[in-house]
């Protein structure tokens, strides 16, 4: 638990700090927040429990913000309001610290809760999130062929190996692609290699003595 004893217990108000490019969402947060008792303090990190984070899809610059605010307060909560975000994208928010995420089209029904559930040290997430935080499971054919990817075959080569269609590998690179929220090759390589967070060898083991 980040966040310290009795700040958010019972309707006890806590001040927040909101962290938005656009005006007009900071102000639709701020609004959300101030009728769920939660007050606001602009560009007071310092001193609130928390930071409310608006984006509209994660990316590279967002992930390196929270990082840094998490660096900054390692005891605040930390949330963020998004219009979007893939698989990987959460997994990484999460891995630099996030607390909690809040739809955008969900504001001004659970920000404010989600604010102090995230103050009193839980992890908050859209239910249809479920899947993005979860390890995602692949096929033992799937594995195969993510396997042989990782060691640099092409789809023509797998195909061969496997004794299947060309078009069959490439549907089952979409397959794979989707559920490890990778947006190629190159980033399901990486996340195979990931020693500490990567598949690792769930995905190589199986390839014993099917790619030879």
């Amino acid at each position: 638990m980040r966040a310290e004893p009795g700040i958010a217990s019972g309707n006890a108000r806590i001040a927040v700090t909101v962290v938005a490019a656009e005006g007009l969402a900071a102000r639709r947060i701020a609004a959300a927040l101030e009728r769920g008792n939660v007050e606001v303090r602009d560009g007071a990190f310092s001193v609130v429990q928390a930071a409310v984070v608006a984006c509209a899809r994660m990316d590279g610059d967002v992930l390196a913000s929270l990082r840094a605010l998490r660096s900054a307060r390692p005891a605040a909560a930390l949330v963020v309001v998004a219009g979007d975000a893939a698989n990987r994208d959460v997994r990484e928010a999460l891995d630099a610290g996030v607390d909690g995420f809040v739809l955008e089209s969900r504001v001004e029904q659970c920000l404010a809760e989600t604010v102090r559930a995230a103050c009193a040290g839980q992890l908050v997430l859209p239910r249809e999130w479920r899947e993005r935080v979860t390890t995602p499971v692949l096929s033992p054919r799937e594995k195969q062929v993510l396997g042989m990817v990782v060691m640099g075959f092409t789809n023509q080569e797998i195909a061969n190996k496997l004794l299947v269609a060309e078009s069959t590998v490439k549907s089952h690179l979409t397959s794979i692609f989707a559920k490890l929220g990778a947006r190629g090759r190159s980033e399901a390589t990486a996340m195979v290699l990931d020693r500490e967070n990567g598949l690792g060898t769930g995905v190589l083991a199986i390839l014993s003595g099917d790619a030879r």
